[in-house]
């Protein structure tokens, strides 16, 4: 038995998961929905802006060492559109450890960290 949201909490609430690595993106997603949230994923820069944009995500997970580009660029073009900016300012708690105003995160990431983030 788990402790965490129930299905009515969770229902209809967005993640999308941002990595270049499939394996942690398949582990994050298998770990989400299992606790009700519907996941998005994305690997690229130009998928992550354009899903932000269209799917509005109630949490964004941010891999800061993409394939090519760094993840605190990609974070500074989130908060700088309009249409993403809500999504940052409404579900991400700012860090004063971290530039750029993120949640702290550690890695590796354990089920028990990540099912209380998303608990927002």
């Amino acid at each position: 038995m788990t402790s965490g949201p129930t299905g009515d909490e969770t229902a209809g609430s967005k993640i999308l998961v941002v990595d270049d690595d499939e394996d942690i993106t398949q582990l994050l997603r298998h770990q989400l929905e299992a606790e009700g949230y519907r996941v998005l994923a994305a690997q690229h820069e130009e998928d992550v802006l354009q899903l932000a944009r269209q799917e509005q995500p109630d949490l964004i997970t941010l891999d800061i060492l993409l394939d090519g580009v760094d993840g605190f660029d990609v974070l500074a073009k989130l908060k700088q559109d309009s249409m993403t900016a809500e999504i940052l300012s409404s579900s991400f708690r700012l860090c004063p450890t971290l530039r750029h105003g993120a949640w702290r995160w550690e890695r590796p990431v354990t089920s028990a960290s990540l099912l209380k983030s998303a608990r927002f």
